[in-house]
């Protein structure tokens, strides 16, 4: 079965690594010994556990230590120096040579690991994210970001796609890494090509936990040769194992945010950008600052609905009332809110319960299609609830949907997009004026699916199941209200 989640996060890393269009000149055959390693790091014997991996560097020419007759191996890595270890493997990668490459960018002055950050954000591999920060200890997290992208992903491969896919999504392993952690697709690129394998028996990786320079020399070894790669060979335990016991809802937030204080009134990236930093960190409010020229209240109303609007491609955060404050200074404050307090845990846990259960009994089964899982779903919803056209508050939730058993669109829509999130499908929302319905990519093909709609009185419809974005639009809007 094919895991939505693993394979959404990953594709933002995979496209990134696929850097330096140029022909390639050497490939991974540039990473041949240049020289025999002869003993020169004093605090590197043959006893431990990262000798053969210094020992390789050294001979592959990508590191002569911190000094003539040191490799500084229990020492922390800086960022900077991460980035010329990375800038070495590229340009070995591409150009033949590890000194090739920052060689071309010697003469731009500033700090000495200048000519290696140069070359790295002029071949597109890294930006400026971690500027004011080069002297810092890296973490592990900021590693992965950096080996990820140093070679092309079909050089990383694929090597643990299946069992990381499948153990990542039960819950039970890499635990520590969640949709919302920084670089999440690049720490699980890694696993997958067998780069690393974790910290413990489940696979934790420590992402905000600074790296050595043995850990980082066991991984470049394994980045520059695909012998050396390990082979993972986890199994979820337990035919009762939860898929996501700890689950919150800013895990189901898998695209990053930033926080902009002040933008445009019409700033549809901005605003987006903000609904995603508030629902990935948890927050309910966020404040604004806007010229008071235009801080007016039919600006303001304006503002506010487009931050409704935002929101609604997260309808299963569960938010189902917004209130704004503002002066005429042009300081606003946007906050979600649920009236009906605890019922948003209590529908995600109902929703995880409802999950296992599934699995549990067999009716989901991991060789199953992301359209069969997907369908599993929205007849269990028809099956279970009822559209409530009275539409109390508590049916514009999942709440409604899966505990209540009566929903409108909204609360239809919110707990079908959380099982699709639970099983790793990442997932959104369409709408008419007075309608909203789920839309996702199953099996790599974009549909919209209409729960709401597929529940009928005689049974469950299919012509709004895994409908085309073209058959969803031209649907007459007023048909079934």
């Amino acid at each position: 079965m094919k895991k939505k989640l693993l394979c959404s996060l990953l594709t933002i890393c995979l496209l990134l690594t696929g850097l330096g269009s140029a022909a390639l000149a050497y490939g991974m055959d540039g990473f041949s010994p240049v020289r025999v390693y002869d003993g020169r790091f004093a605090d590197v014997t043959a006893a431990d556990w990262f000798y053969d991996s210094i020992a390789s560097l050294y001979e592959l020419g990508l590191t002569d230590g911190q000094s003539a007759n040191s490799f500084g191996a229990q020492s922390s890595v800086s960022l900077a120096e991460a980035i010329s270890f990375a800038a070495r493997i590229h340009s070995v990668y591409y150009l033949g040579a590890a000194g090739l490459g920052p060689a071309l960018y010697a003469d731009v002055g500033g700090e000495w690991y200048q000519p290696y950050l140069s070359y790295l954000q002029d071949a597109g591999v890294i930006d400026s994210r971690f500027d004011g920060m080069y002297t810092n200890h890296a973490t592990r997290a900021q590693t992965a970001y950096l080996l990820s992208r140093v070679l092309p992903a079909d050089e990383l491969g694929y090597k643990n796609g299946e069992v990381v896919s499948r153990c990542y999504e039960s819950r039970q392993f890499i635990t520590d890494v969640r949709a919302s952690t920084p670089y999440a697709a690049e720490i699980l690129s890694l696993y997958v090509a067998g780069i690393v394998t974790g910290s413990d028996e489940t696979g934790s990786f420590l992402p905000e936990t600074e790296i050595s320079r043995a850990e980082l020399a066991a991984m470049l070894t394994r980045v520059v040769n695909p012998d050396k790669r390990v082979t993972i060979n986890w199994s979820p335990g337990g035919a009762q194992a939860s898929a996501a016991p700890d689950v919150s809802y800013p895990d189901l937030v898998w695209e990053s945010g930033e926080y902009i204080p002040s933008h445009a009134l019409d700033d549809s990236q901005a605003i987006l950008s903000n609904v995603r930093w508030l629902f990935m960190n948890g927050e309910t409010d966020i404040s604004l600052y806007l010229d008071a020229s235009v801080a007016q209240p039919a600006a303001l109303n304006m503002l506010l609905d487009n931050y409704i609007t935002a929101s609604q491609l997260y309808l299963e955060q569960g938010y189902t009332a917004v209130s704004c404050q503002y002066d005429r200074r042009g300081n606003m404050t946007i906050s979600f809110y649920n009236p009906n307090g605890g019922d948003r845990d209590a529908a995600l846990k109902k929703a995880v319960e409802i999950r296992d259960s599934l699995h549990n009994d067999g009716t989901i089964t991991d060789g199953m299609s992301e359209v069969e899982i997907a369908r599993v779903y929205a007849e269990y919803l028809c099956r279970t609830c009822e559209y409530n056209y009275a539409s109390p508050r508590i049916s514009h939730t999942a709440y409604g949907a899966l505990i209540d058993g009566s929903a409108v669109c909204e609360g239809y829509t919110a707990a079908y997009n959380i099982f699709l999130k639970l099983e790793g499908i990442n997932c959104s929302t369409a709408q008419f004026p007075d309608h909203i319905w789920t839309t996702a990519t199953l099996d790599g093909i974009f549909y919209h699916i209409d729960v709401t709609w597929c529940d009928q009185p005689y049974g469950f419809e299919d012509r709004y199941f895994c409908m085309t974005p073209e058959f969803a639009m031209s649907r007459d809007a007023g048909t079934f209200f």
